[in-house]
């Protein structure tokens, strides 16, 4: 080729200098300096563009594009360096003083040197790969639905069907064509064996043996498939001899005039030799001969027969039946048998399924590939995709592909249904990850790639299908009145569809609504949502599987949890969610300070429930594991307020996984986390002294359940004692809240640890010693139910102080000049005494901030109601030295005539006998004194005081025959607690008089 360029340049070169001085050379005036910018510019121009397209393009040029670019390179060199001969002159340019040509010359040079010296490496790349680059090709990470072409990746072992198919075909002649069908399911691997039989003929080198690959799927038009077949095998002899090929493709025109118009049946059941056209019969017996003479065998691979439609898979049997019947010519059809007779069976080219069984001698049967096989080909596809960015997807994989409740059997039937679902979860893993169980993963990925519509409709409609219960979505169970719907209907086929009828029970589906919803009307169910019959159980069984309960929720992961479901359904992780990365960042962070910033992360996002959702589920063998954990745990126990969680539930969750790491084994040695805890818990700094007191506490308590994780009971003992001390010692001069009891909560924990209740008692009564008393007293001072303005001592000082006396010694003991807070105090708990502490006392606190504090917080609490029962009530405290003045009183008021007799004498009483009978009256006697407590519930005006003070005071004189007394004013008598004397040193007294404070608390 080249040497017949350079003949044509020389002996045309004359005319080549000829055109070149017409019509490419200029004259020397002609030249600028802007022309000289505009050709050094177009030269620089031209040779960047040229690399960049060939370094970072990778541009390949084509055949004319070469051819151009050399010979105007070989023309600019060659004339330039024979210059002297020529009729032109090359000229200078006035910047750089190069010639012009030099311009052209450069982006020529330095494009074709670098186009060669990249095509050498890439050459020798190919054949030594040693390092390009230092870098692999990346491995596919989707399965290629490619059938295979070397027995290396014969997973399948069809190794012996291939040796015995390829024996056949070599040493088997016949005068007429042979054929054998490839038969099995579709995906099977039929495409496979096909290859491989290709590639070892092939190899084999044998000139005797025309091999034909016919794809009738490829055109585009039945007609075209006998067209193009001729076409093909015409090339494959045209050089063993070309009559022989020019005589199929005349047969082929003739067959296909012949075959317009004829009616399929009645076409297979003739045969060539019976057609009437003489040209065409003349022509087969010459194709015939002409076979003979070259002697060679044709083997015709057909494939994808299962792809076509009846009419196209009629044209193909017409081939094999009639028109392609040569000598020592074997066809090898790969077919989905069932699929071929039914396609034939729909558009009504044949009426019996033994039809086909006409035009094949011989048949090699696929059987159906194991689901132990199939099972092994997703495994390793999986792994080998997986493995390399997450080292633990194995455990996961082998778990849920092995999981009972996996759907693989029911779905997967073939390679190239396994390189389905290999690519989809592949695909749609990288957006959910860990954040789906990969059981419930796997049988949402069936259900998604066979029913796609009804997942969009299950995603929009998900309430009409699937109920919330807390979180979770369960398959609506079918209501009693719902009519029946016995699974009787379905017959054996269905069942055949889903596996050994006798190995499945599916009764359990009649629980579920969704089989009525499924059923009743089946062409409505493949119309919408192509759904066919058979499918119908199996989608049955696959909601359940994911949303009934045979699918227990085993994991935070779970699909039938609702945020799980959504983001399933999106194909996404939500913002919101606490992945699985973080999770597992947080429990294997060792340092304090990291893991502390990293719950706060947490909490600030708003993942703390999350968090413990996963600890929920959440198992490992690992110690450090669990011990990073049960540290998380006392960190959030540590910041509980900050973080709003139930206290209870975190402890309960630090519980679980210490015992985690107890041995129950009595033999064994926890001597390691007895002293873990110890340090970590109890003396360490990850908890506050109040938290340590409260898992003490709580640990003794349910000593029962957990033994007191192994600890030694005089250890918990003593610590509990030096920990509550150390409590106490904080709050110095510093006290708590008036609404924190805290305090009486960690006391209750820990007073029935053995033998500590003394200690603890001592210590608290020596605290109050030193501290404000007010707190104590506050606290210890109780409303009763359904009061707000009624007090009583609470029954928890007897705990302490042995007795409510005790405590009243010890608080007028305190101080010898107590505060008037204080002193209110003291003052309520006198009236306490007098009534034996038994009777609630009206009182209105006016000093007390801590108790009017108290009951601001109690009248606001959410938890209560604002109901107050003695809201108006006014309560006086009469005292007498008078034995049986009280007595004479209420015996006045109980007998009304003598009252009467009383309020005609005393005129100024105007309290009647009708209002006396609403007191309510309580006697009490102490230390030789006699009291009467009065309430009356009616709203205060100190003159219900005063006409109440009058009565008695009328009662006393008439009663005990003291002279008649002038009425003197009452209020400096009430106000000052002025002695009433009735004989001789015998006195009636107001020592109290209170009313109900509650409006004053509400309006604060």
């Amino acid at each position: 080729m080249i040497v017949l360029l350079l003949f044509c340049f020389f002996y045309f070169q004359g005319f080549i200098i000829e055109f070149i001085e017409d019509f490419l050379t200029i004259e020397e005036s002609s030249l600028n300096k802007f022309l000289e910018v505009l050709i050094i510019l177009s030269s620089i121009f031209t040779t960047v563009f040229l690399l960049f397209k060939i370094i970072f393009h990778k541009y390949q040029p084509s055949f004319t594009q070469k051819f151009c670019f050399g010979s105007v390179l070989f023309l600019t060199i060659f004339f330039k360096n024979y210059k002297d001969n020529l009729p032109w002159v090359y000229l200078f340019d006035s910047i750089f003083g190069l010639e012009y040509i030099t311009y052209l010359i450069f982006p020529l040079f330095v494009g074709s040197t670098f186009f060669i010296v990249i095509k050498f490496c890439c050459i020798v790349e190919s054949k030594f790969p040693t390092s390009r680059f230092l870098t692999k090709t990346p491995k596919n990470l989707y399965a290629s639905d490619d059938p295979i072409n070397n027995e290396e990746e014969d997973v399948l072992s069809y190794k012996p069907k291939i040796d015995s198919l390829i024996s056949i075909l070599k040493n088997e002649k016949n005068e007429k064509s042979f054929t054998i069908g490839l038969v099995g399911p579709w995906g099977n691997g039929k495409s496979s064996i096909i290859n491989i039989a290709l590639n070892r003929i092939s190899k084999t080198n044998s000139d005797d043996i025309v091999v034909i690959h016919f794809l009738p799927y490829l055109n585009h038009r039945e007609e075209d498939i006998i067209n193009e077949f001729f076409i093909s095998l015409s090339n494959k002899l045209s050089k063993y001899s070309g009559k022989l090929s020019n005589q199929i493709l005349d047969y082929a025109k003739k067959i296909t005039d012949i075959y317009k118009g004829d009616n399929v049946l009645d076409f297979f059941d003739k045969h060539i030799v019976s057609f009437n056209n003489g040209s065409a019969k003349d022509l087969y017996d010459s194709i015939n001969e002409r076979l003979k003479e070259i002697d060679k065998k044709i083997i015709v691979f057909v494939d994808d027969l299962d792809r076509l439609n009846g009419e196209e898979i009629s044209q193909v049997l017409k081939l094999i039946r009639n028109t392609a019947d040569f000598r020592n010519t074997v066809f090898v059809v790969a077919m989905d048998k069932d699929y071929v007779i039914k396609r034939l069976k729909a558009d009504n080219n044949i009426s019996s399924t033994r039809f086909i069984d006409k035009f094949f001698q011989l048949e090699i049967y696929l059987p159906a590939i194991s689901k132990k096989d199939l099972r092994t080909i997703v495994y390793n596809k999986l792994k080998d995709a997986f493995l390399i960015y997450n080292p633990e997807f194995e455990l996961q994989l082998e778990k849920g592909l092995n999981h009972e409740m996996n759907l693989f059997d029911d779905y997967i039937k073939n390679i190239r249904d396994a390189k389905r679902l290999v690519n989809q979860i592949i695909y749609d893993f990288q957006f959910l990850k860990e954040e789906i169980n990969f059981k419930d993963f796997m049988n949402f990925t069936y259900f998604k790639l066979k029913f796609p519509k009804f997942m969009e409709l299950l995603n929009h409609n998900t309430l009409d299908f699937l109920e919330n219960d807390n979180g979770e979505y369960r398959l609506k169970i079918k209501e009693n009145n719902e009519t029946e719907n016995k699974l009787t209907k379905h017959d054996v086929l269905d069942l055949i569809a889903l596996g050994n009828v006798k190995h499945n029970d599916y009764t359990f589906l009649e629980n579920y609504s969704i089989n009525l919803l499924l059923t009743p009307n089946e062409d409505c169910l493949k119309k919408t949502l192509g759904i066919d019959c058979e499918d119908e159980l199996l989608l049955s069984k696959t909601l359940a599987y994911l949303f009934g309960n045979e699918n227990k929720v085993e994991s935070f992961n779970s699909i039938r949890k609702d945020n799980n479901f959504h983001m399933l359904m999106q194909q996404k992780v939500f913002k919101n969610v606490f992945i699985e990365k973080e999770f597992q960042t947080l429990i294997q962070e060792d340092d304090f300070n990291i893991r502390q910033d990293l719950i706060k992360k947490i909490f600030q996002e708003g993942k703390i429930p999350q968090l413990f959702n996963r600890l929920d589920y959440f198992n490992s063998d690992n110690q450090e594991i669990q011990r990073n954990i049960v540290l998380i745990l006392l960190n959030i126990q540590n910041n509980i307020k900050e973080f709003k969680v139930n206290e209870q539930e975190v402890l309960n969750k630090i519980a679980v996984y210490v015992e985690k790491q107890i041995s129950k084994d009595g033999n064994a040695d926890n001597y390691g986390i007895i002293a873990w805890l110890k340090a970590n818990i109890f003396e360490g700094e990850n908890l506050s002294i109040e938290n340590k007191v409260l898992i003490i506490g709580e640990l003794w308590e349910s000593k029962t359940e957990t033994n007191l994780w192994e600890i030694d009971e005089d250890y918990i003992a003593e610590n509990a004692i030096i920990l509550f001390e150390k409590y106490l010692s904080s709050f110095d001069d510093n006290l708590w809240n008036v609404n924190d009891y805290s305090f009486y909560k960690y006391y209750h924990l820990l007073k029935n640890i053995n033998g500590i209740k003394e200690e603890i008692n001592y210590i608290i009564i020596e605290f109050w010693k030193k501290n404000n008393i007010e707190l104590l007293c506050a606290q210890s001072t109780d409303t009763p139910a359904f009061s707000l303005s009624s007090f009583k001592i609470s029954d928890f000082v007897s705990e302490i102080f042995k007795s409510k006396i005790q405590f009243h010694d010890f608080v007028i003991n305190h101080s010898e000049n107590p505060p008037d807070a204080v002193k209110e105090f003291l003052e309520l708990f006198a009236l306490h005494q007098i009534t034996s502490y038994n009777l609630p006392i009206v009182y209105n606190f006016e000093h007390s901030k801590l108790m009017l504090e108290r009951l601001s917080f109690n009248v606001n609490s959410r938890n209560r109601s604002f109901y107050d029962e003695n809201e108006k009530f006014l309560q006086i405290v009469f005292e007498t030295n008078l034995e049986g003045l009280i007595s004479t009183i209420i015996d006045a008021r109980n007998a009304r005539d003598n009252y009467e007799l009383i309020s005609s004498s005393y005129p100024e009483i105007k309290i009647t006998s009708k209002d006396l009978a609403l007191f309510q009256f309580s006697s009490f006697s102490f230390k030789e004194k006699y009291y009467l407590f009065v309430s009356y519930d009616k709203e205060y005006r100190l003159g219900h005081a005063i006409e109440i003070l009058k009565a008695f005071e009328a009662i006393s004189i008439l009663m005990y025959g003291s002279n008649k007394i002038n009425f003197r004013p009452y209020r400096t008598r009430i106000s000052n607690r002025v002695k009433i004397k009735i004989l001789d040193d015998k006195y009636l007294q107001v020592i109290s008089i209170q009313r109900a404070n509650t409006i004053k608390l509400n309006a604060q």
